[in-house]
């Protein structure tokens, strides 16, 4: 977080649900005038998060958040966490393999990709159902 820090970035944090105490205490150490920190209390800015952020960083064990900031387009860190099910680590390792995120090294890069567009395959796949339902 430093390194973002220095480079100017401002932080913008936040736990989910199931965040442990001992984390959002530990995390807590690193607010001050450049880090904000959601800790579930009030109003929930995480569609304002989406919008403002220029990068995101998430842990790799957090499959939807990392699936919903794919739609942002903008560059994707993960903390890699180990111990996870072959599926978790799967659904990373093919994120990574296409270019999408990548792995949190210690070096803020600049990157892009195209973000996802899943209406076709939504729309496809209704179309697909209900010619079988015909």
């Amino acid at each position: 977080m430093e390194q973002f820090k220095q480079l100017g970035y401002g932080i913008l944090l936040s736990s989910a649900r199931r965040t442990p105490p001992t984390i959002i205490q530990e995390l807590k150490k690193y607010q001050d005038e450049q880090t904000w920190f959601f800790l579930g209390e009030g109003e929930n800015p995480y569609l304002c998060f989406l919008q403002q952020a220029d990068q995101f960083m998430v842990t790799s064990d957090s499959v939807s958040m990392v699936s919903e900031v794919l739609f942002t387009g903008k560059p994707i860190y993960l903390l890699d966490l180990d111990g996870f099910n072959k599926r978790i680590n799967q659904f990373k390792i093919n994120l990574i393999d296409q270019g999408l995120v990548r792995l949190w090294s210690g070096i803020v890069e600049e990157y892009s990709y195209q973000a996802p567009d899943s209406k076709l395959v939504v729309a496809k796949r209704i179309k697909s159902e209900l010619k079988k339902r015909l």
